[in-house]
């Protein structure tokens, strides 16, 4: 069956549970049938709309591109973590600056199903999904004029979310992974 929206590029949670998606204004539609989404959670004050049903055509063209929920992202991300060998340590954190690890993990649960996502905690919106590593690379690599912003950059997988880099904020042109790699 064609996804009628044709951009979503995201598998169901279970085939017996409706697909779930978020509009621009953070509200919550929840596919009631093939075509047709219903309100299920109103973002802020404006509950009085909860319940409302509207074709996905509509709910587009009146409130935004559609992102789907998936809430298994959030594990999938912690199989794609290597473990940290500082864990533990007082590298970890003991008083000492945060490292660009900690810093992306409370934003790991937003990435979604682009083919690649870069979290960088100094910019709003802290996560960005882009269709090619370059984009992300860019966004991760970006020169303030004291060195790279720094953050993470994923690959999504068959599996899930593959940590691709980690750079921290300040890193060198020449120091970034993957110019050192010879592929920049």
């Amino acid at each position: 069956m064609d996804d009628p929206i044709g951009t979503i590029r995201v598998r169901p949670t279970a085939s017996t549970e409706p697909r779930r998606f978020k509009d621009c204004d953070g509200d919550t539609w929840t596919e009631s049938e093939p075509g047709m989404l219903r309100l299920t959670k109103c973002a802020g004050d404006r509950n009085q709309y909860t319940g409302i049903e509207d074709s996905i055509e509509d709910v587009q063209m009146e409130h935004g591109p559609l992102t789907e929920i998936r809430p298994d992202v959030g594990a999938d991300l912690r199989k794609a973590r290597p473990p940290d060998p500082r864990a533990g340590t007082e590298a970890a954190g003991g008083g000492r600056r945060m490292s660009m690890e900690d810093q992306c993990a409370p934003y790991r649960a937003k990435l979604k199903a682009e083919p690649f996502a870069s979290i960088v905690p100094n910019r709003r919106p802290e996560v960005k999904l882009h269709a090619g590593v370059g984009l992300a690379k860019l966004a991760v690599g970006y020169s303030t004029g004291s060195g790279a912003r720094g953050g993470e950059i994923y690959g999504r997988t068959a599996d899930g979310w593959e940590l691709l880099y980690c750079v921290e904020s300040g890193t060198q042109f020449a120091d970034l992974p993957w110019n050192r790699e010879g592929s920049g």
